[in-house]
């Protein structure tokens, strides 16, 4: 009986010596409370013909809170802009007006807000996460015809859901990878010269550094 509760106390102590590390390394994770990332963006409108073609002209800076250990709030801003060559054509202005140009197309979207995500993994360095995005947006759609740039400025609400994770390369998370997936919709209303677009769609990805 007396070898019994030896052994049993030898192995608890043994237990928790091995443990130990794994504890104060789950600490460690959870000490973080706010994140930040910083990404270079890929984009791709689609829904329309303008100015659909995938562009690599943008970027995105967001930062948060940890309100619990898995959910978390905070603001984004982001820009980015898709261009597009257009060949000569007429465009028919009616009434007997007509234009026949090329164009140089443009759409430089800049949406900003809030942002909340949970957190499925935070005890490791790999954080995949699933986050929506609810905002405003500042469209400036163009049309270049040579020395002449003809532009449409609108405002309106925006909204992205987005799939990520962090990859982080030490136990206090000073420095990481940010990867994610986004689709983001803007009720923006641009009608310019012949074209008229009621509401823009994006997919893209973010990749970048995450602190």
């Amino acid at each position: 009986m007396k070898s019994i509760n030896k052994r049993s106390c030898f192995t608890a102590i043994l237990t928790i010596f091995l443990l130990v590390p794994f504890v104060s390394k789950a600490q460690v994770y959870a000490d973080k409370i706010i994140y930040l990332n910083i990404d270079w963006q890929l984009n791709m409108p689609f829904g329309s013909d303008y100015a659909d073609k995938i562009s690599g002209w943008g970027a995105n800076f967001e930062g948060g809170y940890y309100i619990t250990s898995n959910i978390s709030a905070g603001l984004f801003v982001a820009f980015h802009t898709n261009n597009e060559y257009v060949a000569r054509q007429n465009l028919d202005f009616g009434e007997g007006t007509v234009l026949n140009t090329d164009q140089q197309h443009s759409i430089f979207q800049l949406p900003f807000g809030a942002s909340f995500r949970y957190t499925f993994i935070r005890d490791g360095l790999i954080e995949p996460y699933a986050g929506v995005r609810l905002g405003a947006s500042y469209n400036e759609v163009s049309s270049y015809l040579h020395s002449v740039k003809i532009y449409d400025r609108e405002w309106g609400f925006y909204a992205s859901p987005e799939i990520g994770v962090n990859i982080f390369c030490n136990e206090q998370k000073h420095l990481g990878f940010h990867v994610a997936v986004y689709y983001d919709y803007m009720t923006n209303h641009t009608a310019l010269l012949s074209y008229d677009v009621n509401g823009f769609n994006n997919w893209g990805v973010r990749v970048g550094l995450a602190f």
